[in-house]
């Protein structure tokens, strides 16, 4: 009883660091394959830029591609053909059209397998977060992936934030101390990075 309540829990276990980094090396490398230029944003920017002690853990994987020319249903179509391992469920918010990625780690002799959810976004006002078209010159590379730079990693973390204060869900509003939380680091790091009150690493589109 207790070694099946074991595997239960391990089943269910958050994704750690590297497999997200993984997840997310994994479907940049097939976006660019295909020509397509993409980074990542959301809490794992915000780790791997020293800012997640404390801003939220990641335990999804945030990536925006850089196209005009596909939607985000298109390009998780992309991955999920790529690598079995990505699947695509019905949303379960109310009047949604849109299918959620994740991404399966599949263990041997378990009954359930873990998964991790994968959010693909483009830039611009496609959706609720205004994602900022970020040149590629100002990408930063960290750990052998693209990622984010600051200045936008903030701006967005404020949208987010006011998406959340506004909201009449109550599991969102929750999320309002930990949005206070990461734009606070957020604010210290870069000032930390740009002493000289400088700003680049976004433009809008």
């Amino acid at each position: 009883m207790a070694q099946h309540q074991r595997m239960n829990d391990a089943d269910k276990a958050a994704p750690t660091h590297v497999e997200i980094y993984t997840i997310a090396q994994k479907a940049i490398d097939m976006f660019k394959s295909h020509g397509l230029r993409a980074c990542i944003f959301g809490s794992n920017a915000c780790s791997l830029h020293g800012v997640g002690a404390r801003a939220r853990t990641p335990n999804d994987v945030d990536i925006v591609v850089f196209t005009a020319y596909r939607d985000a249903e298109a390009l998780k179509r992309l991955l999920m053909h790529g690598d079995t391992n990505f699947f695509l469920l019905p949303s379960r918010a109310p009047r949604a059209t849109h299918k959620v990625l994740w991404y399966q780690f599949r263990m041997r002799g378990a009954a359930h397998h873990r998964k991790c959810k994968v959010d693909v976004l483009l830039p611009g006002g496609m959706t609720s977060l205004h994602v900022p078209l970020v040149p590629k010159a100002h990408v930063a590379t960290i750990n052998g992936l693209p990622v984010m730079p600051l200045f936008p990693l903030l701006l967005l973390r404020l949208q987010g934030w006011e998406h959340h204060r506004v909201s009449r869900r109550a599991d969102f509003r929750a999320k309002m101390p930990a949005d206070v939380a990461a734009v606070e680091a957020l604010l210290l790091k870069v000032a930390e990075r740009r002493p000289n009150g400088t700003w680049s690493g976004c433009r809008s589109t």
